[in-house]
C-alpha cells in the first residue's frame, strides 16, 4: 500500500483527552515540532519550553513514504509505544503507533491515497438518523417530527374508526394480550359473583390441590410422609410395651420436681470448703463451735445481715410457700430500715 499522509491524533495533554488532528504538510520532507503545537488548540501548548523536542521526517521508498521521528533534546522525553528514544536517534513510525513527547501523546495513523479520500468524502457528507427512514414521508411532513417508534414500526399510522369496529370483542382482545383488560373484566364479574373463579388462571391449579389436601387424613398424611423409613430407636433399640413407657414415666414423677430450692446464705457460698462440707448436716443444737452453723447462729453485726441478707434483684427466691424444719431454719434477719442505729460492733 502506498502511504501518501501521515496524521498524529491527540490522545492525552497534561493527562487529559484531547481532541486534536494534525495532517502531514504537501510537499514537506521534514518538520519541527513546534510547527506542529502551533496548530494545537490545546492552551499554553505554544508557549511550552519543548518546541524543538523532536523533528519528524518523511522519505519516499518504493513501498510509499516512510515516516520517522527523532530526537532533539536530552531534557524532553520522547518514546513510541513507551520505548524511550536517545538523543539524536531515529526511530520509523507505523499505522498505530503511540507518540509521546513531554505531556503530550499521539497516535499515528498513515493514509494512503484513496483512503485519504475516502475519508475526506465521509467528513464532508452530514446527514440525519431520519435519512436513513424507508419509509417515504407524506407531502408535507416534516421527518424531524417523527419519534422512535415512527422508526422502528414501518406501518403507516391511521384512524382505527375507519378501517375497524369501535369496541373489539373479548376474544379479540385477549388474542392481542391486553392482559390488563382480562384482568379488568375478571374483577368485575368477581364482585358481581363471590364465588366465580376463572379457569384461566394460574392460581386455579393451586386452589384444587389445596381442597384436595383438606380432605387427607392427617395419620395417613404422616404415614405416606414416613414411607419406610425407621428411626434409629427402631434399628437398635427394644421393643417396648405401653406398661413399660407408663411405669419410667412413673418413676420420673416419684421426684419433688415442685419442691423448692433451699437457699444458701451468703456467708455459705464463701466459706471453706471443709465447713461447706459439715454446714448443711448440722443443726443449731448440734453445731460445733467454730463451725459455719455456729457462725450462723452467733450475733452478728446488722450491718452484715443487711449487706448479705436484704431482698434484690438476685436473691434466691423459692417458689412456693414452705415452712421450714426447725433444724434448718434459717436465722432472723435483722430488716431494720437503714436510717435507723446500727448496733455496735
Amino acid at each position: 500500500m502506498s502511504v501518501d499522509t501521515l496524521e498524529l491524533r491527540g490522545l492525552f495533554y497534561l493527562g487529559q483527552a484531547f481532541d486534536f488532528t494534525w495532517q502531514w504538510p504537501t510537499q514537506a520532507t521534514h518538520v519541527h515540532f513546534a510547527e506542529l503545537l502551533r496548530a494545537c488548540p490545546a492552551p499554553g501548548v505554544a508557549h511550552m519550553p519543548y518546541l524543538d523536542a523532536c523533528t519528524l521526517h518523511a522519505r519516499a521508498a518504493p513501498s510509499g513514504t516512510q515516516w520517522s521521528v527523532s530526537p532533539e533534546s536530552g531534557d524532553i522525553a520522547c518514546s513510541v509505544n513507551g520505548q524511550a528514544l536517545e538523543e539524536g536517534s531515529m526511530a520509523q513510525l507505523h499505522d498505530g503507533d503511540t507518540l509521546e513527547v513531554g505531556l503530550l501523546s499521539f497516535q499515528v495513523h498513515l493514509l494512503a491515497p484513496s483512503a485519504q479520500a475516502h475519508a475526506a468524502d465521509l467528513a464532508m457528507q452530514r446527514f440525519v438518523l431520519t435519512d436513513l427512514d424507508e419509509v417515504a414521508p407524506d407531502e408535507g411532513y416534516d421527518t424531524r417530527l417523527r419519534g422512535i417508534s415512527d422508526l422502528i414500526n414501518t406501518e403507516l399510522v391511521t384512524d382505527p374508526a375507519a378501517n375497524g369496529p369501535a369496541a373489539a370483542p373479548p376474544s379479540a382482545t385477549t388474542e392481542q394480550g391486553d392482559v390488563l383488560s382480562v384482568l379488568h373484566t375478571q374483577y368485575l364479574r368477581k364482585l358481581r359473583d363471590p364465588a366465580y373463579n376463572s379457569d384461566e388462571g394460574h392460581w386455579q391449579g393451586l386452589v384444587q390441590a389445596r381442597e384436595s389436601a383438606a380432605t387427607l387424613d392427617p395419620f395417613d398424611d404422616l404415614k405416606l410422609r414416613a414411607g419406610n423409613e425407621n428411626s434409629l430407636s427402631d434399628l437398635v433399640g427394644q421393643a417396648q410395651t405401653i406398661g413399660e413407657v407408663f411405669a419410667d414415666l412413673d418413676e420420673a414423677m416419684a421426684h419433688e420436681f415442685m419442691k423448692p430450692d433451699r437457699a444458701d446464705s451468703v456467708l455459705h457460698l464463701f466459706a471453706p470448703k471443709e465447713l461447706q462440707a459439715q454446714a448443711p448436716a448440722e443443726s443449731a443444737a448440734t453445731a460445733l463451735p467454730g463451725s459455719l452453723a455456729h457462725l450462723l447462729q452467733a450475733s452478728l453485726p446488722g450491718l452484715t445481715l443487711r449487706e448479705h441478707h436484704s431482698l434484690s434483684l438476685d436473691s434466691a427466691m423459692p417458689l412456693f410457700s414452705d415452712t421450714p424444719d426447725t433444724a434448718t431454719k434459717a436465722p432472723t434477719l435483722n430488716t431494720a430500715a437503714p436510717h435507723q442505729a446500727l448496733p455496735s460492733p
